[in-house]
């Protein structure tokens, strides 16, 4: 294995769960990858999608329960800010991860980020004053 047949494979798994995820009302994330020569192991999670398309990932229970720990309410899910001149979702939250806790997606491109609390919190209410949101 090198590392042009890890991405292939990678597109070509993502392109065939596309079939899974409409079937089963579930959101398939391919995650880390690791290889050798001879092998490669890709880390795939399926999440439930519920009737209101949302997605029940560990990350968005995360975020719920625990929310409140990090200065956010469980309703901040979702919720746009900006930061660095970009805007982007919350998204879910990894526990795991004590610098960059809070996951979110770039809103122009879909790409996923981590972030630190502080960063939320503040480009929360960046967006907010510029928008006029409460």
């Amino acid at each position: 294995m090198d590392r042009t047949k890890v991405k292939m494979l990678r597109a070509a798994m993502e392109k065939e769960l596309k079939a899974i995820e409409e079937k089963f009302k579930v959101q398939v994330d391919i995650g880390k990858c690791t290889y050798t020569d001879s092998n490669c192991t890709f880390k795939v999670e399926f999440a439930d999608v519920g009737d209101n398309g949302e997605v029940k990932s560990k990350e968005v229970e995360d975020f719920r329960l625990y929310a409140s720990m990090y200065g956010l309410k469980p309703d901040d899910l979702g919720k746009i800010f900006s930061t660095n001149g970009e805007e982007y979702e919350i998204t879910g939250l990894s526990t795991r991860k004590r610098k960059y806790p809070i996951l979110g997606t770039r809103i122009k491109d879909g790409a996923k980020f981590k972030f630190p609390v502080s960063q939320v919190q503040f480009g929360l209410k960046m967006y907010e004053d510029a928008k006029g949101v409460k």
